[in-house]
């Protein structure tokens, strides 16, 4: 009976733990592929940052999601050289490491 009681125990964390990281991975890949979207319009239109920029300055929104938005601008704007395929890896890496 104890083996029963443990293993429905530990299916039970397992399965919690598996819905967690499936619900960050779909998070981080949509953020990756916002991320993707944003640079190629920087590829496209590279003198545009600044209006992005005023853009959100310009929004109604808590002054932490401005500041995390313009650290996003700049980061994929450093790195909009990348080919797209390291670039989407490497922005996957780092959504996943600021998430956890």
């Amino acid at each position: 009976m104890k083996f029963v009681k443990g293993f429905i125990l530990t299916a039970t964390l397992v399965l919690a733990t598996s819905v967690f990281a499936n619900t960050q991975e779909e998070v981080c890949y949509n953020s990756v592929e916002a991320e993707v979207t944003l640079k190629r319009l920087l590829n496209l239109h590279p003198d545009k940052l600044s209006v992005y920029l005023e853009i959100l300055d310009k929004r109604n929104t808590t002054p932490e999601v401005k500041k995390r938005l313009r650290e996003t601008a700049f980061w994929v704007y450093n790195r909009k050289d990348l080919p797209e395929n390291d670039f989407k890896e490497l922005s996957f890496m780092r959504c996943i490491t600021r998430t956890n």
